[in-house]
């Protein structure tokens, strides 16, 4: 029978999984973020909201990346590509580790008539805008300036705001939509594998051996 757990002092390897962290702080931050617009606090509304979505696209950063470390994926290669080539090839990438075809045709990550992937993109936009911060400096006639910062723009499969002034609640929300998406898409890919795994946030490995247990053969008579 085989051990659930390795022997005293025996040799494991540690699988340490942030985006279970990340994904938790996501959730508590956007719990916050609805009980301030809740309390009509409009300032720790939209504070609470830019955190919510800023480590859900976090979690599915350190998600990927530990997918394609706990898959083994041989092309090494993986560890340079931007995330977004990450997820789209996570597909083709991790399935052969996990004992599966490759030529299914319903195993592409990005099927052709779902927007899934382009409200990832987006949803990435608006993180580097956050990670990567740009000022904004306009001449304008000083009458317009209330105008010009109330400009609503928008991505348009998302609504995300292309401003983080903007951002709130439903936002955050968007957001933890499209990272459960991405994450229910990816387990239904690699066939099932990685069901809740985004919630694990450490697992073991060991070896074991496999005791198997002899059949007692009944007495008999030689003659």
């Amino acid at each position: 029978m085989a051990r659930s757990v390795p022997k005293p002092g025996q040799e494991v390897l540690l699988k340490e999984n942030p985006a279970a962290h990340l994904l938790r702080d996501a959730e508590i931050a956007l719990v916050h973020a609805q009980q301030a617009r809740a309390a009509r606090k409009n300032d720790l509304e939209a504070s609470f909201s830019r955190i919510a979505l800023l480590l859900y696209f976090c979690a599915l950063e350190a998600l990927i990346n530990f997918i394609y470390e706990w898959c083994e994926v041989d092309d090494d290669s993986w560890r340079s590509w931007p995330t977004a080539a990450k997820w789209e090839k996570a597909s083709e990438q991790c399935r052969p580790a996990l004992g599966l075809s490759v030529t299914d045709s319903d195993t592409p990550f990005i099927p052709d008539d779902s927007d899934l992937f382009d409200r990832f993109l987006e949803l990435k936009s608006v993180r580097n805008g956050m990670a990567h911060a740009k000022p904004r400096f306009t001449y304008l006639p000083e009458h317009q300036i209330n105008a010009h910062l109330c400009q609503d723009e928008r991505y348009p499969y998302t609504g995300l705001p292309k401003r983080l002034v903007a951002l709130q609640v439903e936002h955050a929300e968007i957001a933890k939509e499209v990272a459960v998406c991405m994450i229910n898409r990816l387990d239904f890919c690699l066939g099932g594998n990685i069901t809740d795994l985004e919630r694990r946030p450490a697992s073991i490995e060991f070896e074991v051996e496999i005791e198997e247990d002899l059949p007692i053969w009944p007495e008999c008579d030689a003659g």
